[in-house]
């Protein structure tokens, strides 16, 4: 239950980060590939899962697929992904101030702090349009990490992909 809820929010902050209006169009990376774009946001994905202290790599689920989300209605799209981590009991404490603090000291990021029915969720979102959104779940037992790269333009062999 709470995935689907943390979908519906990423989706949600994903619409509204796609442009600083409703009236405008969202901003679309030209330059950037498909695989480009998976291979980015999977990489903040990895870097946020190993500020979990004394992580082992068999704790990280990272998921290889994710769904191609609609950006506007000219067939721009946003890759979408989730990467979850086992958390230690009692090692979950303060692990969304790290994820915060790591992202503070990086050029063109920014995170939000916000309380959900789910306990407190943490959304950072690069300048350039990419976002992940990170929670503690199952009473701080996971690490859950839901993302989303900035908006592209398909090539026309991937136009009619759902997933990628």
């Amino acid at each position: 239950m709470r995935k689907v809820a943390g979908m519906a929010v990423l989706g949600a902050v994903m619409t509204l980060t796609a442009c600083a209006s409703v009236e405008e169009e969202p901003v679309v990376d030209e330059t950037i590939t498909l695989e480009t774009a998976k291979q980015t946001t999977m990489q903040v994905e990895r870097q946020i899962a190993e500020l979990v202290p004394d992580v082992s790599p068999d704790a990280i689920q990272q998921q290889q697929e994710g769904v191609l989300l609609s950006c506007s209605d000219d067939g721009v799209k946003r890759w979408t992904g989730r990467t979850t981590v086992a958390v230690d009991p009692g090692r979950s404490d303060g692990l969304l101030d790290a994820v915060q603090e790591h992202f503070a000291a990086l050029e063109g990021f920014e995170s939000l702090r916000e309380t959900s029915q789910g306990g407190i969720d943490l959304t950072t979102v690069r300048r350039d349009g990419y976002l992940w959104l990170v929670s503690i779940e199952r009473d701080g037992a996971l690490l859950d990490v839901t993302s989303g790269s900035a908006c592209i333009r398909l090539a026309p062999s991937e136009e009619r992909l759902s997933s990628y």
